[in-house]
């Protein structure tokens, strides 16, 4: 399966509304699919959040391209980040760390320090926080598709 519908999927748990991200992409990635993929069709005839679900009992997290979701999950943040007032926007990516199906601490990392978002926001960093999230949302220049 994609790690572009798990970025969406990831991002949702951290309360950023990407359910009709995640219908359009999969209904483009079912379109675009030439041979029949079970998954893909498991998911098109199910609800989003049942789709979600599936998603998330069937994803081979064994071969999952970290670096891709990664991309995938920063090109969604920009979207978000430059749609929603900060302060909601700091709020939500908050508690990312916790539901990111990889490690993030390791310095090489673009979440290296989003474990540290919400203590800087409780404490009223906001520049501090600013600072890291740009910082974080410029990690990978381009990435090869947007969401």
């Amino acid at each position: 399966m994609n790690e572009e519908l798990l970025a969406c999927q990831i991002l949702l748990f951290s309360s950023f509304d990407t359910k009709q991200i995640f219908e359009e992409t999969l209904n483009q990635m079912f379109l675009e699919t030439p041979d029949i993929n079970n998954d893909l069709l498991e998911m098109e005839c199910r609800s989003i959040p049942d789709a979600m679900a599936y998603l998330a009992e069937h994803f081979d997290y064994q071969n999952l391209n970290q670096e891709l979701l990664q991309k995938y999950l920063i090109l969604l943040l920009k979207k978000f980040y430059a749609e929603l007032p900060f302060e909601v926007f700091a709020g939500k990516i908050a508690g990312l760390w916790e539901v990111l199906p990889f490690s993030t601490n390791h310095e090489d990392s673009p979440f290296y320090l989003a474990y540290y978002y919400g203590d800087l926001l409780s404490a009223g960093k906001t520049e501090l926080l600013k600072e890291d999230i740009e910082a974080l949302l410029s990690y990978y220049h381009k990435a090869k598709k947007s969401p």
